[in-house]
């Protein structure tokens, strides 16, 4: 992992909100573990967002 980040970092989190995986990226991921956990978290705080929208509630705060 590098300190400052990745530089496809920014492509990930897109690419989370969007659902849109390009074969470099899922590639990227697996070989990345600072962009795999970004990913990770864009995905279940997009999720709990989701869920907050259709049950009008917050997700519970321990997750955060």
């Amino acid at each position: 992992m590098r300190p400052h980040g990745c530089p496809f970092e920014s492509r990930v989190v897109a690419a989370a909100r969007e659902g849109s995986w390009s074969d470099t990226l899922r590639v990227h991921l697996a070989e990345c573990s600072n962009c795999a956990e970004t990913a990770f978290v864009a995905e279940t705080l997009l999720l709990d967002a989701r869920r907050a929208m259709v049950e009008d509630s917050l997700p519970d705060p321990t997750r955060i």
